[in-house]
């Protein structure tokens, strides 16, 4: 289990999915497996999921067909796969982002940092923030910091980071 929001990371900019999504990955990453997230909405009636893994598998729960499922299938199947870069370096954009405030899965507090999602070309990665004080960017609005670039390097132990001014 793997939780989101202000328990877990701040939900910076109200976005707690992406705060546990960003749990998630951590998770499977450390693991491997497979992981759920789910989140509500501001009205119980916005519901979203998303099940990550490091492979792609195809579940077709024959008790459950039918032609709506079918057709969910195929157009799941024509969304375009983003490409995840391993080792990005150049310049990146930021698509999405929050701010980590502790991290209970290792058992200690820790300084803030920021985690964001960023797109270099026609790939995606996901790299800490650097060149901004955690305080600073936590008082910006989203709007303020998505879409940003910067200087984006791996380094020897596969640590990614995006420098941002």
């Amino acid at each position: 289990t793997v939780t989101g929001g202000l328990a877990r990371r701040g939900g910076a900019g109200s976005i707690y999915s992406m705060s546990a999504l960003a749990g998630m990955y951590e998770r499977i990453v450390e693991r491997g497996g497979t992981g759920l997230v789910y989140g509500i909405g501001g009205a119980s009636s916005s519901h979203s999921a998303c099940i990550l893994g490091r492979e792609r598998k195809v579940i077709t729960p024959d008790a459950a067909y039918s032609e709506e499922l079918e057709n969910a299938h195929r157009a799941h199947d024509a969304v375009p796969r983003v490409v995840l870069d391993p080792n990005p370096s150049g310049t990146g954009r930021i698509v999405t982002y929050t701010i980590v405030y502790e991290n209970p899965l290792r058992g200690k507090k820790i300084e803030p940092y920021g985690v964001c999602i960023i797109k270099i070309g026609d790939k995606q990665a996901i790299a800490n923030i650097i060149g901004i004080d955690m305080m600073e960017l936590a008082k910006m609005k989203p709007a303020d910091v998505v879409g940003r670039t910067g200087k984006v390097e791996t380094n020897d132990k596969n640590i990614t980071t995006i420098m941002i001014h």
